[in-house]
């Protein structure tokens, strides 16, 4: 990753997920993503995740809010509310995916900084499996 000098944005791109428990879809690889980039820059990257289960599983991909607090609270809101969101700046693909078990796919994020920004900015990419 290629760290850029001040002044930067800071992009955390988080990433959670579930699944059923005989049909699971992993992260492969880091399950965050933090990334440091100048304000009306545009970086592009990639993750796999793999239906580890014995059942073809359909998951949804959508982004949240992200906050958390120093008491351990983390709260998790509608994509874009919250001042400290990066979540409109953030475009990824596919945003439902059907594997069948042991099937890997990669799922491409897209992220361009508005032009006026400066510090820390977040939001979460949910993989959340679909009964």
């Amino acid at each position: 990753m290629e760290r850029l000098t001040p002044p930067s944005a800071i992009i955390a791109f988080l990433i959670a997920l579930s699944g059923a428990s005989q049909a699971q879809i992993i992260v492969r690889g880091p399950l965050a993503y933090d990334h440091s980039v100048r304000p009306g820059s545009s970086l592009s990257q990639e993750f796999d995740i793999e239906n580890s289960g014995e059942e073809t599983v359909t998951a949804s991909l959508y982004q949240t809010d992200y906050t958390f607090s120093a008491d351990g609270t983390n709260l998790y809101g509608a994509a874009g509310e919250l001042d400290r969101s990066n979540a409109s700046w953030i475009r990824f693909s596919p945003s439902v995916v059907t594997l069948e078990p042991g099937q890997m796919m990669t799922v491409r994020y897209a992220v361009t900084t508005p032009d006026s920004v400066r510090g820390s900015y977040w939001s979460m990419l949910m993989i959340e499996g679909r009964p």
